[in-house]
Formats: C-alpha cells, structure tokens, sequence
C-alpha cells in the first residue's frame, strides 16, 4: 500500500469533519479498501447519513451524493492510540488527533476536573472529535508513581482489603477499565526506588475489577513485575519492560 495515498484520504476527511465541512451523504469511487482483515481492489464505498452503507464493485450514487475519486489511494479502518494522556485541553487534544487519523483514544489515567471534561463529551459524542475511553485514577499506593509529578491529590490505596471500594468509587467516576500501577521505579536505578503495590493487593484489584466486570490493565517496567501481573490475572500491559532481551519463555 502506499502510505502517501492512506493518509492523503484519511487526513482529507478528518480535516473535512472537524472543520464541520464534510456532508452526511458522500460517495468514494474506485478506493483500494482494507477491511482490517482483507484488502478489496476497485470498491465504492457509499456513506449515508454519516455511516457506511455500501462497499461495492459496482458504481451507485442513490442519493446523487458528492462523489470523492479513491483511484490510487487506500481507505482503511480509523486507527487507535492506546496510550493517551489527555491534556487539559480536552476537546482540542481530541480534534487534533482525529485530524491525524485517530479515531478512538485510550486515556490511561486523569482526574478531577479534566476527567469530568473527558466524560462528558465522551456521553455526547460530538462530531469531529475521536471517541475515546478513559481509566480515570489508575490504582496505586501513597508516595507511589505518578504522585511525584505534582498536580492535585488523587485517592491511592493501601492494602487488599480496600479493593473493591477503591474500584467501586472508580466505576462511579467514569472509569470505563482500571489501571494498576505495579512498578516502584527501580528500573532506572536502586536510588530512584518508590512505593508500589503489594501482590495481594495487585491480586485483589484485578479480582474486584473482574467482578465489577471491567477490564484492568497494569503499568509495568520490568518483566519480573509483568509475569507477576499476568499471573494476577491482568488484562493486558500498557507498557512493555525496560530491557535488553526477555527471558526465552514471555510471550
């Protein structure tokens, strides 16, 4: 595929929407389209009303739409960012992503104010802007990361026992999956060590979230604390361990 033509169309019609330029009804006439799965030569592809309708060989128009020529280039699926601070220009981060072709961000941790921002234009789902989803306050203990980069105070947790009300108070904010921080900073040097989660308290937070059926995901930087977030039970890993080479058996 040529990466000019991908981003040529995507870009065109990011910029169209959240310049509120673009029309509900359009049709896109000969494109290379890739599915997510398959790449299909010489389609059309009808939108109507704002959604796709058609994807065809064959050349229709019901509407008598603006037609936009794909020849050459390759309309695909909008991308995901999967590791989003959002700033505290909410609406503006979310405008500027889309116009780069991202359509869905994952917010990995906010709170206070900005995390109420971020929800409710997640509930009304404006136009030109990406979709997203937020972990709100990610779970970790006082003193542990990110409280040594400042901003307001936000609740921590300090034992197993306070797994599920920590979760529930979560889920009422706006958490759509939690986030664990299980890392105590070691990675860049013994002296640079922090405060971090016990593996119990790891092993009740993931359980409370399992039953309170929300994803969670751990923020780890060393494979001895990924292997104890997989066996934990985690969902998945927002960041991969700092390392020269992983032991033969990860993954």
């Amino acid at each position: 595929m040529r990466l000019l033509g991908i981003y040529a169309l995507l870009i065109f019609f990011c910029c169209a929407i959240s310049a509120g330029q673009a029309p509900d009804s359009f049709l896109i006439r000969d494109v290379r389209v890739f599915d997510g799965e398959k790449v299909l030569e010489h389609r059309n592809v009808f939108v109507s009303s704002g959604k796709i309708s058609q994807v065809t060989s064959a050349i229709t128009n019901p509407q008598g739409a603006p037609v936009i020529d794909g020849h050459g280039r390759t309309l695909l699926p909008g991308l995901f960012d999967v590791h989003v601070h959002i700033s505290e220009d909410v609406d503006g981060s979310l405008r500027q992503t889309l116009r780069l072709g991202v359509t869905t961000v994952l917010d990995m941790f906010n709170a206070g104010d900005r995390l109420k921002r971020i929800k409710q234009i997640e509930a009304e789902d404006p136009p030109g802007v990406s979709s997203l989803r937020t972990a709100g306050v990610g779970a970790t203990v006082p003193g542990g990361h990110p409280t040594q980069m400042g901003g307001p105070k936000f609740p921590t947790i300090t034992n197993p026992a306070e797994a599920f009300a920590f979760i529930d108070a979560r889920i009422a904010e706006g958490s759509d999956y939690i986030k664990i921080i299980y890392d105590d900073n070691t990675q860049f040097g013994e002296s640079q060590r922090m405060p971090t989660l016990s593996n119990e308290t790891l092993r009740a937070l993931v359980d409370a979230s399992h039953k309170r059926h929300k994803l969670a995901v751990a923020h780890v930087l060393s494979e001895q604390k990924a292997r104890e977030a997989i066996a934990a039970g985690i969902d998945g890993l927002v960041h991969m361990f700092v390392g020269n080479i992983a032991g033969p058996d990860f993954g």
